[in-house]
């Protein structure tokens, strides 16, 4: 892969370069255009911290759009990933190396998927420890730390969720401030209009931050729902793929055992490529 291509790649996941873009496109296209007093130009354009609590909304939607296109290409990626189906008697540990190699000859892009990368180690877990015995516990490590994976790659989405309703607060007490700081003794009627207009700023603040972290915890929500989703297929399409495919020896129960046969497995091979040779010889010796 060039660095080109990488480098777009990664411009094309930045979801705080496409939260920023789609908040500028909707205050140029529609909040510059509202009408004084709309409910638009009030939660919208009255303080600086409405600006600032709809740019973070932008960047988590961004966030979790970026996410639903990945797990979309995913899912399509499930059918792809296939390693083809193992003779009758299984295959031997020694043809995990072949299979590596089959993954590696997939597209770069599908190199990074849950599918791709979960095949990927537990062929290499095969191939180090030269045994299929303990796989199936390995599978399980590997859906553990999927899932991990998985909680950690919403930590933005977090964040800003949980930043959303401290701006609204952060609002509140500038607009009460405001509010505050224009209230005059002397002259009530005269500062009232002011010290409204700083509770309206408090209000809306709030009610916008509150609405919009709303929103953006239901869409993560589903979008997290489908991620599992695709993880539970990936686990049963993986131990399809590879659970009893390789000759196990029974490692776990009797390591004695399972040495035991490796060795008679590798005898017996030895014997039949050796009578296979003697057979070419003698027919040669004939033909000759």
């Amino acid at each position: 892969m060039s660095r080109i291509t990488s480098l777009s790649e990664w411009v094309l996941r930045q979801a705080v370069l496409w939260g920023g873009l789609a908040y500028l496109a909707f205050y140029a296209l529609v909040v510059r255009n509202a009408e004084d007093g709309s409910p638009i130009a009030r939660y919208f354009n009255g303080h600086w911290v409405e600006h600032v609590t709809a740019t973070m909304f932008c960047v988590g939607i961004a966030a979790l759009f970026v996410k639903l296109c990945d797990l979309g290409a995913q899912y399509g990626s499930l059918a792809r990933s296939d390693l083809g189906k193992p003779p009758e008697n299984g295959q031997a540990v020694e043809d995990a190396a072949s299979l590596l190699e089959q993954l590696e000859r997939d597209s770069p892009h599908s190199q990074d998927n849950y599918i791709t990368r979960r095949l990927r180690d537990a062929l290499e877990y095969v191939m180090q420890r030269g045994s299929a015995d303990a796989l199936e516990q390995h599978l399980r490590h590997l859906e553990d730390v999927d899932m991990g994976r998985m909680h950690n790659s919403y930590a933005t989405v977090r964040i800003i969720v949980a930043t959303i309703p401290i701006m609204g607060f952060l609002g509140t007490v500038i607009g009460i401030t405001m509010a505050i700081a224009k209230l005059s003794a002397g002259e009530m009627e005269k500062s009232l209009g002011e010290v409204i207009q700083g509770l309206s700023v408090a209000f809306d603040t709030t009610a916008l931050a509150l609405s919009l972290s709303i929103v953006l915890l239901f869409a993560k929500f589903v979008v997290e729902r489908l991620e599992v989703r695709l993880l539970g297929a990936v686990d049963r399409r993986v131990s399809q793929q590879l659970l009893g495919r390789f000759w196990q020896y029974g490692a776990t129960q009797d390591p004695h055992l399972a040495s035991i046969k490796r060795t008679s497995q590798e005898v017996l091979r030895t014997v039949e490529t050796a009578d296979d040779q003697q057979s070419d010889l003698l027919s040669n010796s004939l033909r000759a």
